[in-house]
């Protein structure tokens, strides 16, 4: 699906994706319990196991988009939309790590909640930052171009 810069357009296609993704864990949980494989169920298992999260991050996620295609000053709400959404999205990718870890042995000299902790506030720090200064440039940007006009 296209890139859409309007608040409709990303809303219709946050809830097509969304609804797709729910029509596939369906599919799958349907499959898994018609047909049982062990690797089919933990899959599963996690995903709806995780599914509160993958909400979470679609509605954070979709308002930091509707946020941040609005104009100055309410785009203002849209970087600590994404950027609280990059917490969760670190957790779904370290509840993945854990996940893959009972396939795979792999040994840590530090512990995970630790790096979790430093990885989550250095993203959301640089996030913060790094989108309050596309709205400031946009902005900016904007300005310029009004005053070329008159």
């Amino acid at each position: 699906m296209g890139k859409s810069n309007t608040v409709w357009g990303i809303l219709s296609n946050t809830v097509i994706s969304f609804m797709l993704f729910i029509l596939v864990l369906g599919v799958l949980n349907v499959i898994n319990w018609a047909i049982y494989n062990s690797s089919l169920d933990s899959i599963v298992s996690f995903i709806n196991s995780n599914f509160l999260l993958i909400v979470l991050i679609t509605i954070l996620s979709l308002f930091g988009e509707i946020f941040m295609s609005l104009k100055f000053p309410f785009d203002m709400p849209g970087p600590l939309f994404t950027a609280v959404n990059s917490i969760f999205i670190i957790k779904l990718i370290f509840n993945i790590f854990l996940f893959t870890q009972n396939y795979i042995t792999i040994n840590f000299p530090y512990s995970l909640d630790f790096i979790y902790l430093m990885i989550a506030t250095l993203v959301f720090i640089i996030i913060l930052i790094v989108d309050y200064i596309k709205i400031f440039l946009k902005t900016r940007k904007k300005k310029k171009r009004v005053s070329r006009e008159e």
